[in-house]
């Protein structure tokens, strides 16, 4: 991506930042062994591993790429859009979107598939699909979410090789789409394209909570893919039916996507990214469903850490292993750290003899991840107010990561994820404090222990009103955006 002279004082600014935190705490530790000081290197020292990693990938994204190639032959597609209770008005115009894509119309068959429990739409959706030619397809028995429903499709009705598959929300903004995916298909070995996935521009939350998202998507996604890992996102993507079937369909997972894209990969086939946006899907409607959507991937992702990662980890490629290490610790490492770090800042405000050495350490330890967050959102989005709310989005779901880490490890049921009408619940004082229950507990809690136990300096107050405060945005954001 073009970088600036501005963009590269920032980066540079990040990194002179981080290694003089790194510096400090492992003074610090020269002259103090006690368990606190080693604990601050360790978080420390991690905390700066993964801010080079950030560094390092925004460096490293490619410029957007369409790859357009001329096709000789143009082999037939099913365009696949799993539907659930979606407004019939936004299906319709996906499908609308999609029959003005550039490839032969006789090539190319709709499938609807109704998972939908709401009757006035399924059959909304079956009038259109017979108005329009399209196949509707439902079950009578409705397991295993998403997966359950394109595996019912794929062993049951599939005819075609090469399967297009798109949620329900997204529109085709260029229909070049298969002139660019197809042509991957040459090789034998691609089980999947990738394209990138983009939301409909909204309020400055809306778009700091799908820039979240896109994270994994447009920025992760297509340096991963340059090293040899390109990971299948759930939609806005091209599959190899006859690879997805020899592998016994989409795996019974809650993030059935990626366990595809891992089993596959394992088994020698490959997938391919193509980084530029095709379609463009609806916006996160509310702050429930930003934080269900982050519960259920990380509880998927811990899941398949236990279930693939480990027992499979030798037989992953030397090359990749970095890549599957971020995978599937990343989104840990930005949870459970980020809770001891804060828990040791309380801890060394406590228990150590304060001096200037030991509060710079400290506000490095606060300032520098924040700094980083919001500087690569200015180098990455352009904008240091978006990075800001993606910063403050990350903490309030923190604790929600732990608890779902905690189900995919031990294999727990879920005995909650909020949900809620959006409507009902903006504004509303109830559903904010009963929807975040562990996150107001642990922030009060931090908050509490601090004005109790340490001595109440403006800079101590500072740090500990901050250090707690930050876990109640989750409340905040609630009561604001539902």
């Amino acid at each position: 991506m073009g970088m600036s002279i501005i963009n590269y004082g920032l980066i540079l600014l990040i990194v002179f930042l981080s290694v003089s935190s790194l510096y400090l705490v492992a003074n610090n530790l020269y002259y103090d062994q006690s368990l606190i000081a080693i604990s601050l290197f360790i978080i420390d020292f991690v905390t700066v591993g993964f801010i080079i990693s950030g560094v390092w990938y925004v460096l490293n994204v490619p410029n957007k790429n369409k790859q357009l190639i001329k096709l000789n032959k143009h082999p037939n597609i099913s365009i696949v859009i799993p539907c659930h209770n979606e407004p019939f008005n936004i299906v319709k115009r996906t499908f609308d979107s999609f029959k003005k894509i550039n490839y032969p119309k006789d090539k190319l068959t709709y499938y609807l598939l109704d998972d939908s429990t709401d009757l006035v739409n399924s059959n909304l959706y079956k009038k259109m699909c017979v108005a329009e030619g399209y196949l509707y397809i439902s079950r009578d028995v409705k397991t295993d979410f998403k997966a359950g429903n394109v595996n019912n499709f794929l062993f049951n009705h599939c005819k075609d090789k090469l399967i297009a598959l798109f949620d329900a929300d997204e529109e085709l903004s260029d229909f070049d789409l298969f002139n660019c995916c197809v042509p991957q298909f040459q090789n034998n070995k691609v089980a999947y394209v990738q394209t990138m996935k983009y939301s409909r521009k909204g309020t400055l939350f809306e778009n700091a909570m799908s820039e979240t998202n896109a994270i994994m998507f447009n920025l992760f996604q297509p340096v991963n893919s340059m090293k040899g890992l390109s990971l299948f996102c759930g939609s806005s993507a091209v599959l190899n039916s006859e690879i997805l079937k020899q592998l016994g369909g989409f795996p019974k997972s809650i993030i059935e996507d990626v366990a595809y894209s891992l089993r596959a990969n394992l088994a020698g086939f490959k997938g391919k990214y193509i980084n530029w946006n095709f379609v463009i899907g609806e916006k996160i409607q509310s702050f429930s469903a930003f934080k269900t959507q982050h519960f259920r991937y990380n509880k998927g992702n811990s899941k398949e850490l236990i279930d693939f990662y480990l027992p499979n980890i030798t037989k992953i490629k030397f090359e990749l292993q970095g890549l599957y290490f971020i995978q599937f610790t990343g989104l840990h490492y930005v949870s459970i750290g980020q809770v001891i770090s804060s828990l040791t800042i309380i801890f060394v405000l406590m228990f150590v003899q304060l001096n200037v050495m030991i509060y710079l350490i400290v506000l490095l330890l606060l300032f520098v991840p924040l700094f980083t967050c919001v500087s690569l959102a200015r180098i990455y989005s352009g904008s240091f107010r978006l990075g800001l709310f993606v910063y403050l989005l990350n903490f309030s779901i923190v604790i929600a990561r732990i608890w779902s880490a905690i189900e995919g490890i031990f294999n727990f049921k879920s005995v909650w994820v909020p949900t809620a009408n959006v409507q009902e619940s903006k504004h509303s004082i109830s559903w904010a404090l009963l929807s975040n229950p562990l996150e107001i507990v642990f922030g009060f809690s931090l908050i509490a222990v601090g004005l109790i136990m340490i001595t109440p300096t403006p800079l101590n107050l500072f740090i500990i009103l901050w250090t707690g405060g930050i876990y109640l945005s989750a409340p905040m954001f609630s009561y604001l955006f539902g």
